[in-house]
């Protein structure tokens, strides 16, 4: 509830001439695309793996498309959902840190926040969601394509730091090799991410 109240209440928001912040679009699809051929040729992961990826992040695109032709699709949002930007006053979760945020889907979000719980407790929150903003459950795979978005974005940020990459080594070629052939081809993968 609190992050639909969050992007509620950020609609509105006119920034000043000077105000610049990231922007989650298709544009940063492409940066990726291109930025992660760095992966194969560090042997982070392999050609196979990249096309793969690749392959997924042009579906995302398509995605994009779609969101572009809706209403209240895209605006502010806080681009780093994750437990310790969540914290508790008085039991009301608050979000914290908005160094990420900027302009994007608010299913990115919701995609992002999502696998903070376990598979099981993701309806729960996008019931919660879904009583204070708008969201369908027909949505479902708009949210695992941002969901992709954000897991190779963050690989980007990594890929060059030899201290801090190797977990994309190790979780890229099972994410590759399972979530991202079953989303290519249709099947839901919401609640196995």
């Amino acid at each position: 509830q609190n992050l639909a109240l969050f992007h509620q209440n950020l609609k509105n928001f006119q920034p000043s001439g000077g105000f610049t912040r990231p922007i989650y679009d298709i544009a940063r699809i492409d940066f990726a695309i291109e930025e992660l051929k760095y992966c194969v040729e560090v042997d982070i992961f392999t050609l196979e793996h990249y096309e793969i990826i690749k392959k997924v992040l042009q579906m995302v695109k398509n995605q994009i498309i779609d969101l572009d032709s809706r209403e209240n699709t895209f605006g502010i949002i806080h681009a780093d959902m994750q437990p310790g930007n969540i914290v508790l006053n008085n039991d009301n979760p608050c979000i914290i840190d908005l160094g990420f945020c900027g302009f994007g889907y608010y299913v990115f979000d919701l995609g992002s926040a999502a696998t903070i719980y376990p598979g099981e407790l993701r309806q729960t929150f996008l019931e919660g969601y879904s009583s204070k903003g708008a969201f369908s459950f027909e949505d479902i795979k708009y949210i695992e394509g941002q969901i992709f978005m954000d897991i190779f974005i963050t690989y980007v940020m990594f890929m060059k730091d030899n201290e801090r990459n190797s977990w994309i080594k190790t979780k890229a070629p099972k994410l590759c090799d399972t979530l991202c052939k079953d989303f290519l081809e249709g099947k839901e993968v919401f609640y196995s991410m």
